[in-house]
């Protein structure tokens, strides 16, 4: 299947001539769900910032569908087809859900209605809440909402830094299953996350990023399975 994104060679940072990615590569096709784990300063989230626009790309391109979107202005991906979900900060706090899902469909015109709808279906807590300010919403349902204002535009890419920060397990299991369920839509996922065993176990493939570079890669099955991915990364160690 061909890729919906794909990052070729990418070198990205927040001060010139100092990248933290350093030349990664990768791609994501429909219905995957694609996650990147990691050391912390391994660049991981430094990179899914860079393909939304919010770091600077130094070098590299990025393409959706064929299309350069390199270096692209953040508030024009969801048109592009882009959803983002950052990892805190991510919804407006002093707006009521509704107020919040209205400000991430403006563009949408004739079809804005139909949106907030699925969006409703999709995650019914959000209905339940639709008049309450989002500073009242628990951690996993403001996850939701920021879920549900990436989706009102119908991207065909979304983006996730750390989507299980600060959420209990519980929450953590309902959001990735939630995620799989995209996916499984025929939705494009790239995913970073800390909690990096239960990320793989319901994704398609991995990126491991150490130093600004993505030092393996595959089948996510096969990087649970890999004796050096799990000592260095999924905090086990080999038998001696």
């Amino acid at each position: 299947m061909s890729a919906v994104l794909a990052v070729d060679d990418l070198v990205a940072g927040y001060v010139a001539d100092l990248p933290i990615v350093t030349g990664v590569s990768m791609t994501l096709s429909p219905g995957e769900l694609v996650t990147i784990i990691g050391p912390n300063g391994a660049g991981k989230s430094t990179l899914v910032k860079a393909i939304a626009g919010l770091v600077t790309v130094m070098g590299g391109r990025v393409r959706l569908e064929g299309n350069d979107i390199t270096g692209i202005q953040t508030h024009r991906l969801p048109r592009s087809g882009v959803g983002y979900v950052a990892q805190s900060s991510n919804v407006f706090t002093s707006l009521t859900v509704h107020e919040n899902l209205r400000v991430a469909s403006h563009t949408l015109g004739a079809e804005r209605a139909e949106r907030l709808a699925d969006a409703y279906e999709m995650f019914p807590d959000l209905k339940r809440y639709r008049d309450q300010k989002g500073r009242v919403l628990s951690g996993g349902q403001r996850q939701m909402l920021a879920l549900g204002m990436a989706l009102v535009c119908r991207p065909r890419v979304i983006l996730l830094d750390e989507p299980s920060a600060g959420l209990a397990p519980a929450i953590v299991q309902d959001v990735f299953s939630r995620l799989r369920a995209l996916a499984d839509s025929g939705l494009a996922l790239l995913m970073v996350e800390q909690n990096a065993r239960a990320a793989l176990q319901l994704s398609d493939r991995g990126y491991v990023m150490a130093e600004g570079a993505a030092k393996i890669e595959g089948p996510a099955n096969d990087l649970l399975a890999d004796p050096k991915v799990a000592e260095i990364y999924l905090g086990t160690r080999r038998a001696s």
